[in-house]
């Protein structure tokens, strides 16, 4: 089976958390499968090229180049109303050049290709262009969860990224997401019962690689870790009050964050540098790669998320295989992965949070005898989502006249 993945925006960004981390370990772990022949491609200009696997693996010179220059040139734009429509506009030059001058060849879909599409929703131009070339071939949306609409800094950019959305799933001959609690909401946004929509753990075993040394303890204090992009809806102000309380109160730990600045990040950067604890007992680990994520996990005892909501939780799904205790909100998705080996904290109820995880801390240590429902390797859950490729091909040649 040949199965063609969607790379544009992981090919063009250091991939160090988020959605272009998810689709790096696609690619890694589907390129080792001996029953699967990968390609990776990208968009440009309505075209699709070819582009090697080992480039999109490789953190290379052009995507960090790229990352900073959105964190230092675009990010300012973005958060104007009257520039985003220039920046945006720009940065589809840029990334479209860039995607251009490195790519290979033309890539060609034929009918008994799979076709993934496992970053953010397409634009109605972009599904019009996989219309006109998929070639017969199945086409699959990943959706890993509709929080450009949930979460859209305005109506008008909530409208068109539900547009987005719809005409990606209309195209799509199924969709797979990252959970139960992924699917089920995609089910309410579609309304439409026809169409497959299956959902699959991701996998979060670190196979491969070696921690890097400088994410251990080094006072002997207790460690809790919180890892996920610096955004809103990571709702860290939450986690750093609850610590806050902590501390007032006598408690003694490191409060480690390792997290790429996401957006709308400036006030929350300039309040974690203005604590008193900060580059003492408060440390922030900027956008680190696996390799470093790994050793932080393995220097940590407890990982803290207070999320407001996820499509999969995939730093909980790390922490528990690595032994770490878990504390996570009360949150749909994070009870139907952790089932009963986490600690949930009410996001309503700061007091009660922070003794919540004062708990998990004095019990840290102590081995879980539990594993989590939405544990998986990246092996497994890469040979599941073959099988629910499978299934989508079958069920879409049954509806063949």
């Amino acid at each position: 089976m040949r199965i063609c993945v969607d790379v544009s925006a992981a090919y063009l960004s250091s991939g160090r958390s988020g959605i272009p981390r998810i689709v790096r370990k696609f690619v890694e772990t589907l390129a080792a499968r001996d029953d699967v022949e990968l390609m990776c491609f990208a968009s440009s200009g309505g075209d699709f090229f070819e582009v090697a696997a080992t480039s999109v693996l490789t953190d290379s010179a052009l995507a960090r180049g790229k990352s900073a220059a959105r964190n230092v040139l675009m990010l300012p734009l973005l958060r104007s109303p009257l520039t985003r429509g220039a920046a945006r506009a720009a940065w589809r030059v840029l990334s479209a050049g860039a995607t251009f001058a490195r790519a290979e060849r033309l890539a060609l879909f034929g009918p008994n290709d799979a076709i993934l599409l496992p970053e953010r929703a397409q634009s109605g131009a972009a599904c019009q262009h996989f219309k006109e070339r998929k070639g017969g071939a199945t086409l699959i949306s990943i959706a890993h969860d509709l929080f450009a609409i949930t979460y859209a800094r305005d109506p008008s950019d909530a409208e068109t990224m539900a547009a987005h959305y719809r005409t990606e799933f209309d195209l799509a001959d199924g969709i797979i997401c990252g959970s139960r609690t992924a699917a089920d909401n995609v089910r309410r946004f579609l309304g439409d019962r026809s169409k497959p929509i299956l959902f699959n753990y991701w996998g979060a075993d670190f196979a491969g690689q070696t921690p890097q040394p400088d994410g251990g303890r080094k006072d002997g204090r207790p460690v809790v870790l919180s890892v996920g992009a610096i955004e809103p809806r990571k709702n860290y102000p939450f986690a750093l009050d609850i610590c806050s309380r902590l501390w007032a109160r006598g408690a003694d730990f490191t409060y480690r964050i390792a997290g790429a600045k996401g957006w709308q990040t400036i006030d929350f950067l300039s309040e974690l540098k203005r604590h008193p604890e900060f580059e003492r007992r408060l440390l922030f680990h900027d956008a680190p790669d696996d390799a470093q994520l790994m050793s932080l996990y393995r220097g940590s005892d407890i990982l803290l998320s207070t999320s407001l909501d996820e499509g999969f939780g995939l730093p909980l799904m790390e922490a528990s295989a690595l032994g770490l205790g878990v504390v996570c909100s009360d949150i749909p998705v994070y009870r139907e992965i952790c089932g009963g080996t986490a600690r949930f904290v009410p996001l309503d109820d700061p007091a009660r949070a922070a003794e919540v995880l004062s708990d998990a801390i004095g019990a840290s240590g102590a081995p879980s005898r539990n594993t989590p429902p939405g544990l998986r390797s990246w092996e497994a859950s890469m040979a599941a989502l073959c099988a629910q490729i499978e299934e989508i091909r079958r069920l879409k040649a049954s509806r063949r006249p």
